[in-house]
């Protein structure tokens, strides 16, 4: 069957629309399967979707009995078919909230709608690139230079833990001390205070920065076992808690006294809203934001299979941790600092979240995350799974802000095709193509493909064509010498335009964040548990962790007192356990 097309007669195929005929005056691009406006040949219109309709074909052969009917002759059809030739149909494309299916119909989207004209002028399902040879205004230049600041107030910042605290989201803590008490008092145990509470967190802390093998009672050991090697941990007089008391806070732990079915993401909610909040109080980052996913590792039950399973699960199969809760997240890419978070919630749940419906998950995310931002001229920096022209489009109109992004899948309106045959001629190492267009407001927007190993395709309008700074990669070489096999190392320089590397400069602010959590810190490996909630809590918690060894480490480089480059972070973690 052909592809259906505004204008096109069809058929209805079910049972519903057996015996119809009409045609169809919209398209709409929904989940993985389109659904299209028909107005039939009695005046009615609906909405129906693809298999319930297919192209009308007239009878060619002998054993055709009846002729499909004339629609030219129908004045609903002559009426609707004049008002057709008079206005221009569009398209609807309304992204679905999965990020998979969205790239698919992006794709399919992209096969076939580019043209190019004799001027070399490109048409990408139908808006209009030029090529251009430089760039040499960058259209952000106008914003003043902010450094990233941290609001310390009391606080001296002289110390880690001052940070950590900063960091904290302190409304919280009430609510999460009564909701702990109750439970406390419920199985008749000792209620805590604040000081309890940090002491708790400083001993998880401690398990992780150095994890023992065996159950949780070796932290509490204050002998050696015969025939071992090592120190005993002695947590109990080291800490001033015991291990009861530190069991008893680990059981009866919560964040909120009334989890409703409305709302299955409740028992965590109250923490991550605060994990937001605090950080719009206490941190005005930099000009450049990057958005990317975080992912908190969890492969215990999910809730469509147990009652007190995790809500939504999802599975990446690229990531080092590729099963568990998903995190949108904004960060500073100056001091590496994270922003914000965005619990990833199920397909229905992320449709019913603002913009979703009107722009898609990828675009939808991007400007929820960077709400707070409004009109103050920032760059915001995505990878493949937020980068799209329409991302581009809608900061700028919303928001007023600026956007980068490395665009793959999501194609629409972007000359992809012809980025791709320009690097198909073989063009040397670090050259690069450039198109231009124009948005709404007359602003310039720029489709960059930067030839490296792999063709680099970005979306942005910040930045210019001029010379930039080399991209610089460490390589690794077998040679001779001297009848012995040696190693040699040496740097490959790649040219690149400053458009360019401004976007790679601040691009993988969130990933370094992940390794310092997952890696340096991995507080989820050594916290072993199968309450979801607490799972959450243990990422959201070494995220804290990791923002105020961040922090402090942008601090004190700005203030010359510590290396950043040096500045350890597991040195620091013990530092401030010890002291």
């Amino acid at each position: 069957m052909g592809k259906i097309t505004v204008g096109c007669r069809v058929r209805g195929k079910t049972k519903k629309y057996q015996g119809k005929v009409g045609v169809v005056s919209a398209v709409h691009r929904v989940s993985r399967q389109n659904s299209y406006d028909v107005t039939w040949t009695n005046g009615s219109q609906d909405t129906v979707a693809a298999r319930a309709i297919e192209l009308e074909r007239r009878a060619s052969s002998e054993n055709t009995l009846h002729e499909p009917p004339n629609l030219m002759q129908d004045p609903a059809y002559t009426s609707f078919s004049e008002l057709l030739r008079e206005s221009n149909a569009a398209i609807v494309a309304d992204f679905s909230s999965s990020s998979n299916s969205s790239a698919a119909e992006d794709t399919n989207a992209s096969s076939s709608s580019d043209e190019q004209e004799e001027d070399d002028t490109v048409i990408a399902h139908g808006r209009r690139w030029k090529p251009c040879h430089s760039v040499l205004f960058d259209q952000g230049s106008h914003v003043q230079p902010r450094p990233t600041r941290f609001y310390m107030g009391a606080l001296d910042g002289s110390t880690i833990a001052k940070y950590f605290y900063l960091m904290y989201p302190m409304p919280t803590l009430k609510s999460t001390l009564a909701c702990t008490n109750a439970n406390l008092a419920m199985q008749s145990h000792r209620q805590i205070k604040v000081g309890d509470w940090f002491k708790w967190i400083g001993l998880r802390l401690a398990m992780a920065v150095e994890p023992r093998s065996g159950p949780l009672r070796v932290y509490w050991e204050s002998e050696c076992k015969e025939g071992f090697v090592g120190t005993p941990a002695n947590f109990g007089q080291r800490y001033g808690m015991t291990r009861h008391c530190f069991e008893q806070v680990l059981y009866c732990m919560s964040f909120t006294s009334d989890p409703t079915a409305e709302d299955p993401w409740k028992p965590i909610r109250p923490i991550v809203d605060g994990f937001n909040e605090r950080r719009k109080r206490v941190v005005n980052p930099g000009n450049i934001l990057c958005i990317d996913e975080c992912m908190s590792a969890w492969k215990g039950r999910e809730s469509k299979y147990c009652h007190d399973g995790l809500p939504h699960k999802t599975k990446i199969a690229r990531k080092p941790e590729g099963k568990g809760t998903e995190i949108k997240s904004i960060a500073d890419g100056q001091s590496g600092v994270l922003l914000g978070l965005e619990l990833v919630e199920g397909a229905v749940r992320q449709r019913e979240k603002l913009y979703a419906r009107e722009y898609g998950e990828g675009t939808s995310v991007v400007l929820r995350l960077s709400e707070h931002y409004r009109g103050t001229g920032r760059t915001i920096v995505a990878d493949s799974a937020f980068a799209s022209v329409k991302t581009l489009v809608q900061l700028e109109n919303r928001l007023g802000l600026f956007f980068m992004g490395m665009v793959k899948t999501a194609s629409v309106e972007y000359p992809k095709k012809h980025l791709l045959e320009w690097f198909n001629t073989a063009p040397r190492r670090g050259d690069f193509k450039v198109f231009s267009s124009t948005t709404e407001h007359g602003n310039q927007m720029y489709a960059i493909c930067w030839a490296d190993r792999k063709p680099m395709t970005i979306i942005s309008n910040r930045g210019t064509t001029l010379p930039g700074s080399d991209s610089v990669r460490t390589r690794h070489r077998l040679i001779e010498r001297n009848g012995l096999v040696e190693t040699m190392r040496y740097e490959k320089r790649i040219s690149r335009p400053q458009m360019v590397e401004l976007f790679f400069s601040d691009f993988s602010t969130i990933d370094i964040h992940d390794h310092y959590r997952q890696g340096s810190l991995a507080i989820e490996r050594e916290w072993i548990t199968r309450n979801w909630t607490h799972r959450l809590f243990s990422t959201i918690l070494g995220m804290i962790v990791v923002d105020a060894f961040l922090a402090y480490r942008y601090d004190m480089s700005n203030r010359e007192q510590v290396d950043g480059e040096d500045c350890s972070f597991k040195g620091l973690c013990l530092s401030w356990l010890i002291s």
